[in-house]
């Protein structure tokens, strides 16, 4: 029985990288394989009913990483990388890696991934993919694969993300993993170009089993997501305000949590709102929102794969969504959606008055909807995952 790592902070947290992984793993315990989360977080807090992740699965906690000792070692190349004069040393291989992970860290990963005779160990986004090949030196039998969840662009050409400016890290990165897994054909042909990297496309599974699909008649969008700058939720409130001055029988869900929630209650509140919009907080009752929404609305400037995209197409709903790569992969040729020729409220506005006046283009598209996502049925995904091991 083949033995599988994954290895990020913690699965037991809001997001999509936590969810998809969880789903991923539920998959291959079930296909028989033994899968274990390897996982350092500071206040982990285990909770296997978040996600509905299957008891099989093994949680092993690297304690040392937070002994006193470690972390003031870890902390010594961050404040050296806060100062101007770590310039030089920020352009060398061996600058960089030693300011993501220690030579001790590394040990330490090592040590657990070869005490428990990984075969595989999936490291989770960039930094835990730089940790293990950082550490593979030291790393006795395991196979390591990066999963990448975010895009191209902001792995790699973001500013203050770890892969920005560090290419020689990175490129040592691509050139140590034994796979290296992207969601989009976009990111594949984008990594080959920069990195002369061959990259594995698989698409993101689906993260419900069954879904019950919305009858489409509740006059009600919504948006599912962390409640952070990148994802722009700003937007789909200042569009659904325009929207509502002729529709003031709908009203929008936003479906999460996170950092800019005060800034989102203090524009619904400044705009006489409240009745029209409601902020749900984190749940784990996503289902029953979508089940109970017409239209899905996508604003966030970037998106590795759009997982709430495709939970909603799963009801049967469609989707508004900006211009991303990931998007346009999701729907195909499907009729699915709208994509905006532009990011303005406006033309966000226009789209959703648009298919809310047209009750039959938005079951058709919502039909559409859920038959295209069967493509990424995790029973498909999850056998091309199998193929890779």
């Amino acid at each position: 029985m083949k033995k599988v790592c994954f290895y990020l902070r913690t699965p037991f947290s809001l997001g999509g990288e936590q969810r998809v992984t969880t789903v991923l793993a539920n998959y291959l315990a079930k296909a028989g394989y033994s899968v274990y989360f390897l996982v350092y977080d500071f206040n982990l807090s285990v909770d296997y009913e978040y996600y509905k992740l299957d008891k099989a699965v093994e949680t092993v906690y690297i304690r040392e990483a937070y002994e006193l000792k470690n972390r003031i070692l870890r902390r010594i190349p961050l404040e050296i990388r806060k100062r101007q004069k770590t310039r030089k040393i920020m352009k060398t291989l061996s600058g960089q890696k030693w300011i993501t992970m220690t030579k001790r860290d590394a040990r330490l990963l090592a040590d657990y991934i070869n005490r428990y005779d990984f075969d595989y160990v999936i490291g989770i986004a960039n930094d835990h993919i730089a940790h293990l090949t950082i550490a593979k030196p030291f790393i006795k039998k395991a196979k390591i694969i990066g999963w990448q969840h975010s895009t191209f662009e902001a792995y790699f050409k973001m500013p203050g993300n770890r892969m920005y400016n560090y290419h020689e890290l990175a490129q040592y990165m691509f050139d140590n993993v034994d796979r290296y897994v992207v969601q989009t054909e976009s990111d594949a042909e984008k990594i080959h170009s920069e990195f002369n990297a061959n990259c594995t496309v698989i698409n993101n599974p689906n993260t419900f089993e069954e879904a019950a699909v919305s009858t489409l008649d509740n006059n009600r969008f919504i948006s599912v997501g962390r409640f952070v700058e990148n994802k722009r939720f700003m937007l789909r409130l200042k569009a659904f305000r325009i929207f509502s001055q002729e529709h003031e029988d709908w009203k929008l869900y936003l479906v999460g949590d996170g950092v800019e929630k005060e800034k989102y209650l203090n524009y619904i509140e400044r705009e006489g709102m409240q009745d029209n919009v409601i902020l749900t907080g984190s749940t784990n009752e996503t289902e029953k929102y979508y089940a109970e929404s017409d239209i899905y609305l996508m604003t966030s400037r970037w998106e590795g794969w759009g997982m709430t995209v495709v939970e909603a197409m799963q009801h049967g709903l469609p989707v508004i969504s900006v211009d991303l790569p990931s998007i346009r992969e999701i729907f195909g040729n499907s009729n699915c959606g709208i994509i905006l020729e532009s990011d303005s409220r406006e033309e966000m506005a226009k789209c959703m008055k648009r298919l809310a006046e047209n009750r039959e283009k938005m079951k058709t598209m919502g039909r559409n909807a859920v038959n295209r996502v069967k493509a990424f049925d995790r029973e498909i995904i999850g056998k091309k995952w199998e193929a890779v091991l």
